[in-house]
């Protein structure tokens, strides 16, 4: 059953789990703060699919706590069911785009009858009441991880040196800066009200996106109450590399309770470790055409061999359906993205497939005017955070100085 107290520490071992190619290790930790009266983050581990959701709960007396074990059960229990089981089954003995593809679909249609589920019963209330949640799900499958979201919690990844948030905050002052309607010098509001989450209404939007992982990543899935607490990715990534996975949830918990503990605080942190199955051929093909279009593209062509991909390795990988825009703001930081996959039209109407560069500004912390790229067949991009990017070259002096000499010239144009 979803739980909102910690888990026992778990054992230091690496553990295998079905359907993921690599042991993990992990842990979770919630706390009531110092402010709060009640505790209404859920989070919930089911090794057996395997699946890791955190919920923030939202309304008045116990209603919040009630909607976060509501969403994340129905989450849960909708990916269990025997056909969505075999839905992933599929993608792992043959990680295509179709049965990818198929993956996000349940994820969705999971996220949706998590919805339905917490509405239906706020309505069945005399008079109806206001509960909702916030939800973030992590599923391991294969190689991947496939990430699912609704609100103002988050997910981070964290990969050698970078930390990256890959979920964008379902909240007014993020969509502002999305769409382009505000700049990022506009003073973001306290509160920033939610524009999205579970059970608020009788529809929800539900993010889905899918990392490749590596040995030695490390996924963090969080409440506001943990990354609100601190002042920057940079600060947070710190302490989610540090010690051992049960340590590191512990100790961003207890940083939230030192920042003040304004609000409920729940952490699971996920670490990578080796490993112990080979993935067939046709994905590793993708992968050989994905970085023959990162090494085409203008940012990285000709340079040595092995550097393109070291340098992929700091981006997210973001799927995107026709009509829709690539933000110029993405996830607190302004973005930059290489096409792999698809075409896109700009604003003057010109129109590029991959391998395009597309926002290169971004990387070098500026914003140009004009309107948004949109999507004109499906495709998938390669999303660099400008934050990610700057951090990436502070840990090589030669390749960052090799990189900003080619986008002052890709920008001199």
């Amino acid at each position: 059953m979803p739980s909102n107290q910690p888990t026992p520490p778990p054992s230091t071992t690496q553990r295998a789990l079905p359907r993921f190619d690599f042991r993990v290790q992990h842990a979770a930790h919630s706390d009531i703060g110092r402010v709060r009266s009640n505790n209404e983050d859920v989070w919930c581990i089911d090794p057996t699919l395997p699946l890791f959701v955190i919920c923030d709960g939202m309304g008045g007396h116990d209603d919040g706590e009630v909607a976060a074990a509501m969403a994340a059960e129905a989450f849960r229990d909708h990916l269990r069911q025997r056909p969505v089981r075999r839905v992933l089954d599929a993608f792992v003995a043959s990680p295509t785009r179709e049965h990818r593809d198929r993956v996000r679909k349940a994820l969705r249609e999971a996220g949706l009858a998590a919805n339905r589920r917490v509405h239906d019963e706020s309505q069945a209330h005399v008079p109806p009441t206001t509960m909702g949640c916030t939800l973030d799900a992590a599923l391991l499958l294969g190689d991947q991880v496939f990430l699912a979201h609704a609100g103002d919690s988050r997910i981070y990844l964290a990969r050698g040196p970078i930390t990256s948030q890959v979920t964008q905050d379902h909240s007014l002052y993020p969509s502002l800066l999305a769409r382009g309607t505000i700049s990022p010098s506009t003073p973001c509001p306290f509160p920033d009200p939610l524009t999205n989450a579970i059970g608020l209404s009788d529809d929800a939007t539900i993010d889905v996106l899918s990392v490749g992982v590596l040995r030695g990543d490390r996924i963090l899935l969080c409440t506001d109450g943990v990354h609100g607490a601190f002042s920057s990715t940079l600060e947070l990534g710190r302490l989610l590399r540090q010690g051992a996975v049960e340590e590191t949830a512990k100790g961003l918990i207890d940083a939230a309770n030192d920042a003040g503990g304004r609000d409920n605080a729940t952490a699971i942190v996920i670490e990578i470790a080796e490993r112990f199955v080979n993935r067939p051929a046709g994905e590793e093909s993708q992968r050989q055409t994905d970085l023959t279009a990162l090494r085409s593209s203008a940012l990285l062509s000709r340079l040595p061999e092995a550097l393109p991909q070291r340098i992929a390795a700091t981006g997210i990988e973001i799927e995107l359906a026709q009509g829709e825009t690539l933000p110029r703001v993405c996830c607190s930081a302004l973005a930059c993205y290489v096409l792999l996959e698809g075409q896109v039209r700009m604003p003057d109407g010109r129109t590029f497939g991959p391998p395009a560069l597309l926002y290169p500004e971004s990387l070098a912390g500026g914003m140009r005017d004009g309107g948004l790229a949109v999507v004109e067949r499906p495709s998938r991009a390669l999303r660099w955070r400008s934050d990610d990017f700057r951090d990436y070259c502070a840990t090589d002096t030669n390749i960052a100085a090799l990189l900003y000499e080619r986008l002052a010239r890709l920008l001199a144009r």
